[in-house]
């Protein structure tokens, strides 16, 4: 682990991973940004972030993006003293770090795509309560 902190630490300091993050965001927010022009619903959103940043890499850090589509993933969980169901989630990110084919550190970030309608913006806040407190939960249905 004490590689991977000071590789994390020397690229912080390092110019060209500096543009390279920064070149990294400016493609991810130019293709949403396309594609909310374009009016395109959330799946192909996701597919033209996917195919943006998918191989994008500098150095030994590298990004690979796959879109998996499928059915639901529910859970039932606790909201104010009641079971609730919801949708786990829309997108996960999943970071891995590696040194050959050993695995350092692996974090796992699930993200609820939100999309403006008519200039507004739809919260659950049961799903926001999930998300944001990640209480105990149980597979439901998907």
């Amino acid at each position: 682990m004490h590689r991977v902190l000071n590789y994390a630490a020397r690229l912080s300091e390092d110019a060209g991973f500096f543009n390279f993050q920064n070149e990294l965001a400016q493609v991810a927010y130019d293709i949403l940004g396309q594609s909310y022009k374009a009016n395109d619903n959330e799946i192909a959103i996701v597919t033209n972030l996917v195919n943006a940043v998918n191989g994008k890499s500098y150095n030994r850090v590298s990004i690979d993006a796959n879109k998996i589509h499928g059915s639901r993933s529910f859970v039932e969980f606790n909201y104010r003293d009641k079971p609730t169901t919801k949708e786990l989630g829309d997108m996960a990110v999943i970071s891995v770090v590696t040194s050959g084919k050993e695995r350092l550190l692996q974090r796992v970030c699930i993200i609820q795509n939100k999309k403006a309608k008519e200039h507004a913006w739809g919260v659950d806040p049961e799903q926001l309560f999930l998300l944001k407190n990640f209480p105990p939960f149980s597979g439901n249905r998907g």
